[in-house]
């Protein structure tokens, strides 16, 4: 049986995937993402019923991700509070970060996923080197 799966958001850096089989969204980077675009993607999300009712783990690859730190902020302090208020259950998912592989978003994940874990204690956010641990980690 194939694995039922729904592009979400298909934009010009930013792919999200919903495997509604293994409950997992994919949040796929391929380059410099815009602040306008990087919006788009997070507010589509939070606006998904699938995204709603399926998803218990996230998996973000930002292997080959560039965004401005202004995202990030963006991401705490406006997406992820009215996230946590609509989502009753948000606090409990696992997210798997695929770090990327420039140095400058390298150091900028680790200070972002730090960050995560001292303001929203009840996710389950974990870095990794490569893909394959990263799934391997979720799906177990």
């Amino acid at each position: 049986m194939k694995e039922k799966r729904t592009i979400l958001f298909a934009g010009d850096t930013i792919t999200i995937v919903v495997h509604e089989a293994l409950a997992l969204m994919e949040v796929i980077y391929y380059g410099f993402t815009t602040l306008e675009e990087f919006k788009k993607a997070w507010e589509t999300i939070l606006d998904s019923d699938l995204y709603h009712k399926k998803v218990q783990k996230i998996l973000l690859d930002q292997n080959f991700m560039h965004v401005k730190p202004e995202a990030f902020s963006w991401w705490m302090e406006n997406w992820y509070p009215r996230a946590s208020r609509k989502l009753s259950y948000f606090g409990n998912k696992n997210i798997a970060v695929v770090a990327a592989v420039n140095f400058v978003a390298n150091f900028q994940t680790k200070e972002d996923v730090a960050k995560i874990k001292s303001k929203c204690p009840k996710l389950k956010v974990e870095i990794f080197g490569n893909y394959d641990n990263a799934e391997s980690w979720l799906l177990k």
